[in-house]
């Protein structure tokens, strides 16, 4: 062997090498040390209890323009996004058929008022031989036909008159009408606002004869209406004049507050077999513009809300009894307003000097309080090590719990294990 190696060192150098690395590459690796739990600290703020639907944005107010008389249009003075006020011209027809309209009334008015005096001339002539014939018969120079006949002509006289003279309101009305048909020609905004759908365009006829065309929609926009669906499971927890708030896609970070109004009984059509949908709708004031119409919307209703509370996320907190849904909390919590007999035991009543920051509502009052849930958490120590801690807990929502004894603000809580860094693939093998 040793003459081998001295007659072969070249070959026993190679085969060093290779042992070696087949060694390197098969020496099992040593185990990493755990990685440390993931921890976040008791915080003071607030929690809410939340109905998410989506929505769509509508004009507060929608007001459909539309043409009252047939004919081409001759002139739209406005364009899709323009803000107008009432008055405003919008659009024109062309107006030579109302025009002649005008004038045909116009003349034909002119000539009853014209035949006015021969009416009148006629009934004082009227009126003349009936004297006559009164005189003469007290002279008995008349016979009584002739004085019947004297009678009958001022009555017919007095006849023509007046019906002469009801033609003549009948021709003024005619020419009012005219005149407001040539001014239908001329369309004005009937209210201020923003012209939000534009549907003709100038050179299309506009046929008026049996429902008048609209030709655009002018919606104010100073007032957004917010039409949210709501599923059938959520309903019983609505309630008109609750808080709510929206955001949109185009302002993601951006907040519009608002109370829900008004939820409607009838549900909407489904296509599917799912569960029926809800139309809930709330105002809120547009100042600056930045909500338009057909935008859609992410709505949420407060159910429920505690202010200035301590709070921990929902990864740290193990219920004892098990875990609870919002939905169930809300029926729990109606019950106990309901009759006073909560079916847990309250908490005992801390000292003045002890007692934790009770919740405020959005309007600044007490908020309802569930009675508290026994949990238990892991509390990060100083020292690093982990202690398991018995606490209270209240509301409660998909993401943080109220914490009502047990913790202090700025102690940390174990929320769950780091999951280790993923191993990089080697450049020889999959080791």
């Amino acid at each position: 062997m040793t003459a081998w190696l001295r007659h072969n060192r070249a070959k026993a150098g190679t085969l060093a090498a290779i042992v070696c690395l087949v060694a390197w590459l098969l020496w099992p690796e040593g185990a990493e040390p755990p990685s440390p739990p993931a921890t976040a600290p008791v915080v003071r703020g607030d929690i809410e209890q939340l109905i998410a639907a989506s929505g769509t944005l509508q004009a507060g107010k929608l007001v459909d323009v539309g043409a009252q008389v047939s004919g081409q249009l001759k002139k739209l003075h406005v364009r899709l996004g323009d803000v107008v006020a009432e008055g405003d011209a919008l659009a024109e027809i062309d107006d030579f058929i109302q025009q002649t309209r005008v004038t045909s009334a116009e003349a034909n008015l002119e000539s009853l008022q014209a035949a006015s005096s021969s009416q009148e001339a006629a009934l004082a002539l009227a009126r003349g031989d009936l004297k006559r014939q009164e005189r003469m018969m007290q002279a008995q120079a008349t016979t009584e036909v002739e004085y019947d006949r004297a009678v009958v002509s001022l009555a017919q006289a007095e006849a023509n008159l007046a019906r002469h003279l009801l033609q003549i309101e009948q021709a003024q009305a005619s020419v009012e009408e005219a005149r407001a048909m040539l001014d239908f020609t001329r369309i004005t905004a009937p209210a201020n606002g923003t012209v939000v759908e534009v549907f003709v365009q100038e050179g299309q006829t506009l046929n008026a004869a049996q429902t008048a065309p609209v030709i655009l929609r002018i919606g104010d926009l100073r007032t957004i209406t917010v039409n949210a669906r709501v599923s059938e499971a959520d309903m019983r927890r609505l309630a008109a004049g609750m808080d709510a708030y929206f955001t949109t896609p185009a302002d993601g970070n951006r907040r519009w507050q608002g109370q829900l109004t008004e939820i409607s009984p009838i549900p909407q059509a489904s296509a599917g077999a799912g569960l029926a949908q809800f139309d809930a709708l709330m105002e809120v004031e547009n100042p600056d513009g930045a909500l338009l119409p057909g935008m859609t919307a992410r709505v949420f209703f407060v159910v429920r809300s505690a202010r200035n509370i301590l709070k921990v996320p929902r990864g740290a907190v193990t219920f004892v009894d098990g875990p609870v849904s919002a939905a169930s909390q809300y029926v729990q919590q109606a019950a106990v307003n309901a009759s006073g007999n909560p079916q847990e035991p309250q908490i005992p009543a801390k000292p003045a000097a002890e007692a934790s920051p009770k919740g405020n509502d959005d309007r600044g009052q007490p908020s309802p309080r569930l009675p508290g849930r026994e949990a238990t958490v892991r509390v990060v120590a100083a020292g690093g090590e982990q202690q398991s801690r018995t606490v209270r807990a209240g509301m409660s929502n998909d993401v943080e719990v109220e914490v009502l004894s047990g913790l202090s603000e700025g102690e940390r809580v174990v929320t769950g294990t780091r999951q280790p860094p993923m191993p990089q693939p080697s450049a020889f093998s999959n080791r």
